[in-house]
């Protein structure tokens, strides 16, 4: 375990002398069905707000094959325990505050692991949020085998144990101290949204006038990318391929998942390699959420384009910077999602409603104008968006220097002084272990001689 520097009047033991310790179990996948009365959570269900319930995709099963499975109870902790890599084990974690009373029985499958504490001696909410805690993370951390938490495993997990009543202090002030802190990043990610509005409100003024339009075929080459075999890619290269996940509103991420290609035949290379002042736009997507049409211009050489992006090289007349802000426009979007096609799902822009789009195309003069504006108003907004950003991290930061300390005994150190009849004799963690331990030791006697 993380080396925690903990109070005298604690202790630390492993979690299954406080609590029962489960894997849950996975039902076959032929029984599961998207309605019904018995419910199965999942990993992608968990979450620090708690159980996410919306998500009825084979989420139920039918009432004769909950036959073994682990039942899910108010108040228990779940972690996840399974994970392609494992780095991810333990990352998400919930307190099971609620239960829907439309179901008539839930259940957990076998990715998550399931902590029931005996509570009346440890409380869910302390185990919650230790586990919560970087302390808790690295603890579970070293319990993992390859990608897999098991139950023996898991048992053997040491925690921190205050006596009960401090249990209680430390759980009302560190929501006390979360509640101002969520608040705090509520407003922050309020503050996120207003600038999104600010800066269409400054694309809509700026692009407000009645220039004449034209169709982005009549001044640009386009072209849709190529479908690059995946088994040819390395890890380096000569050529590194943009894939749709590289591209965002205004930039191209080079470092997320970056894939190469070395021997590259001219004629490819001819037609599928970007050059610097391209537009790239993304042409599928989520119908839904609409995460595509995004558009960055080319700042770097030897990129190649895969498929479900295309590129726009536009002619001397329009500057690329120019039609990168004007593709943001809500007028643009409107033009670019009325021609989506696909099923219910998947959404894509093909190349032919790409060509055909009508954009405005003032004066090189005009446009340079434009863009100036757009750049010095946006500027502010980046840099507030980067305090943001630093504000969010230094919270995310906050929230662990709190559960540290928590779990340190520095919360609650003022209380302990106060209350020294409640952390001592019968009251102490000492005390409540011993009694545990008569308790197991009278019931194995008392089986003994059953048998």
């Amino acid at each position: 375990m993380s080396e925690l520097t903990v109070p005298k009047e604690w202790e630390k033991i492993n979690i299954s002398e406080l609590a029962d310790v489960d894997l849950g179990k996975t039902p076959k996948k032929k029984d599961y069905r998207s309605d019904g009365l018995y419910k199965v959570v999942k990993f992608r269900d968990v979450g620090y707000e708690g159980i996410d319930w919306s998500k009825n995709k084979d989420g139920f099963i039918s009432k004769d094959t909950t036959k073994d499975l682990r039942k899910l109870e108010l108040n228990d902790v779940l972690i996840t325990a399974s994970a392609h890599s494992s780095e991810h084990i333990g990352r998400k974690i919930c307190f099971v505050n609620k239960i829907p009373k439309n179901y008539k029985n839930v259940f957990y499958c076998g990715e998550l692991l399931g902590i029931r504490a005996h509570r009346d001696i440890l409380s869910p909410k302390f185990t919650f949020l230790y586990f919560l805690s970087h302390s808790g993370y690295k603890e579970i951390q070293s319990h993992v085998k390859g990608v897999h938490l098991t139950s023996g495993q898991a048992r053997n997990m040491t925690i921190p144990f205050a006596p009960y009543e401090e249990q209680g202090q430390i759980i009302e002030i560190v929501e006390q101290l979360f509640s101002d802190l969520d608040n705090a990043i509520e407003n922050l990610q309020k503050a996120k949204d207003q600038l999104k509005v600010y800066r269409q409100s400054i694309l809509k003024y700026v692009f407000n006038k009645k220039w004449e339009k034209v169709d982005l075929q009549g001044i640009s080459e386009s072209c849709g990318g190529f479908a690059f075999k995946s088994n040819n890619f390395q890890d380096r290269g000569t050529y590194q391929v943009i894939r749709i996940g590289n591209v965002r509103p205004g930039i191209i991420r080079l470092n997320v998942s970056p894939v190469f290609l070395e021997n590259v035949q001219k004629k490819i290379l001819d037609k599928y390699l970007l050059k610097p002042g391209d537009v790239v736009i993304s042409l599928t997507g989520t119908r839904k959420k609409r995460d595509y049409g995004y558009t960055a211009i080319v700042k770097e050489e030897n990129l190649l384009l895969n498929q479900r992006l295309a590129y726009l090289r536009l002619d001397k007349g329009c500057l690329p910077k120019f039609f990168l802000y004007y593709s943001w426009t809500e007028l643009f979007k409107n033009s670019f999602f009325a021609s989506e096609t696909g099923n219910v799902g998947q959404g894509n822009v093909g190349m032919k409603a790409i060509q055909a789009t009508k954009i405005p195309l003032p004066s090189l003069t005009e446009q340079q104008e434009i863009v100036s504006e757009i750049e010095s108003r946006f500027s502010v907004c980046y840099k507030m968006e980067e305090t943001i950003e630093s504000s969010l991290n230094q919270a995310e930061a906050l929230r662990q220097s709190i559960l540290k300390q928590a779990f340190e005994g520095k919360l609650t150190e003022e209380w302990r002084k106060n209350n020294p009849k409640l952390i001592s004799g019968k009251n102490s963690s000492k005390a409540l272990l011993e009694g545990i331990n008569a308790e197991c030791e009278a019931l194995g006697n008392t089986q003994k001689r059953k048998k």
